[in-house]
C-alpha cells in the first residue's frame, strides 16, 4: 500500500523547550543518509514491533533516535542526537505521532497523530503549517 507523504509537524516540549518536529521528504532523506537505511523499510520495521520475527528493541532504539533527530533538524538545524534522546525519554510517542502528521491517512499512525505526551504537548500542525518561534 502506498501512503501519501504530507508536510505536517507536531511540537513537543520537554523541559520547557519548544521543539518542533517535522518529517518530510528531506528529514527522510536526512535519515537515510545518516544512517544508510532506508526510511520507509525503518517505519515498516516500526510497525512490526512485537510481531515474532520483528526487529529487536535494541536494534531499533538508535534508529528511532536518529530519526527523531532528522526531523528535529528541519526546524533547529543545531539539534543533536542528545536532544532527540530527550525528547524520546519525556515524550516516546513522538516519532509516532510526527509520523501520523506526516501519513495522516495511515490506520496505525493517524490514531495517534495530536496524543498528548507524558511531559510535553504533541500539538499536531496542519498541512504545510509551520511553528513559530
Amino acid at each position: 500500500m502506498t501512503k501519501t507523504l504530507k508536510t505536517g509537524a507536531i511540537n513537543v516540549t520537554v523541559d520547557g523547550t519548544n521543539w518542533t518536529l517535522l518529517c518530510d521528504f528531506n528529514a527522510m532523506i536526512d535519515f537515510q543518509e545518516e544512517t544508510g537505511q532506508d526510511a520507509t523499510e525503518f517505519l515498516e520495521k516500526l510497525e512490526q514491533r512485537g510481531a515474532k520475527d520483528a526487529p529487536s528493541m535494541a536494534t531499533l532504539m538508535p534508529l528511532m533516535r536518529k530519526f527523531i533527530w532528522a526531523c528535529l533538524v528541519q526546524s533547529h538545524p543545531d539539534a543533536t542526537l542528545r536532544d532527540a534522546g530527550r525528547i524520546i525519554s519525556v515524550a516516546p510517542n513522538a516519532l509516532m505521532n510526527a509520523v501520523g502528521a506526516a501519513f495522516p491517512d495511515s490506520e496505525d499512525t493517524s490514531k495517534s497523530e495530536g496524543a498528548d505526551q507524558d511531559g510535553s504537548t504533541g500539538d499536531a500542525l496542519g498541512e504545510g503549517e509551520a511553528a513559530q518561534e
